[in-house]
């Protein structure tokens, strides 16, 4: 696991307001390889993930269960809708 963002571009996206979070160094490659507009895409993305989740769940389980299921399905398909497959 590491810390993303990091460096030059933590700091550029945490002044977007993008917190720092933990994740398999791939994803951070993969975050890196989108760029900055993408990262911050990606955030947003998975900040809707987690509002929608929230919302339909009444905010219960967002880490497990069927919210988190939610979560993590409609965080997927909205990010290959962005970015691909």
């Amino acid at each position: 696991m590491v810390r993303y963002p990091d460096g030059v571009l933590g700091w550029a996206l945490e002044q977007m307001g993008v917190k720092p979070q933990n994740m398999t160094a791939g994803e951070a490659v993969m975050l890196n390889d989108i760029g900055l507009a993408g990262a911050k895409d990606a955030y947003d993305i998975y900040k809707t993930a987690i509002h929608d989740a929230e919302n339909v769940f009444g905010g219960a389980g967002l880490t497990d269960g069927r919210s988190g299921a939610l979560r993590h399905v409609y965080w997927n398909a909205m990010l290959a809708n962005r970015f691909g497959p």
